[in-house]
C-alpha cells in the first residue's frame, strides 16, 4: 500500500554509494559526473533515498546529520536532495 507521509528536514546518513554512470532517459542534467546516493534515516521512522550534495562523493560519513535542500538537474527541473547540517 502507497500513503502520503510528511517529513521534516533533517536527518542522518544511514548508507552511501556513489553513481558512476549517466542515467537514461528522461533523467538529465548539466554537466553531469558521479555523484553520490545516500540512504537517509529520518526521525519519522523512514529511509529515503536521495543526491548527496555539499561535500564530493563519498566525503560524507556515515552517522552525519543531514539537512534537505534542493539540487537543478536541468531548466526544468529541481529535486530534494540532502547536505551535511554544518554545510552553509
Amino acid at each position: 500500500d502507497v500513503v502520503d507521509a510528511a517529513f521534516g528536514r533533517t536527518g542522518v546518513l544511514w548508507s552511501w554509494t556513489v553513481q558512476h554512470y549517466r542515467p537514461p532517459a528522461p533523467f538529465r542534467t548539466e554537466d553531469w559526473q558521479p555523484y553520490a546516493i545516500g540512504l537517509v534515516e529520518l526521525p519519522e521512522g523512514l529511509r529515503v533515498l536521495a543526491t548527496l550534495t555539499g561535500a564530493s562523493p563519498g566525503e560524507i560519513p556515515i552517522g552525519v546529520p543531514l539537512r534537505l535542500t534542493t539540487v537543478r538537474l536541468h531548466d526544468e527541473v529541481v529535486t530534494y536532495a540532502y547536505e551535511p547540517a554544518g554545510h552553509s
